[in-house]
């Protein structure tokens, strides 16, 4: 069989220093903008949505009890 399977390597712990020194590329400030808007967009799709599905459900129970009795 060509498999081996998993093999571990000891590494060095990584240091304040490499962490310091290690560049971090962030997307340009007008993308940071338009992604936050678009998360802010979700939430409150998410706050309606939930809102109508608790509506639902209190409508249903409504109904059940209409037809079926309490």
């Amino acid at each position: 069989s060509k498999f081996k399977g998993a093999t571990v390597e000891r590494r060095n712990p990584i240091s304040e220093n490499d962490l310091m020194n290690t560049p971090l590329n962030l997307p340009k400030m007008e993308e940071q903008i338009k992604f936050s808007l678009i998360c802010q967009q979700i939430d409150k799709s998410k706050f309606i949505i939930q809102k109508q599905i608790k509506l639902l459900e209190e409508l249903l129970e409504k109904k059940m009890n209409e037809y079926f009795g309490d």
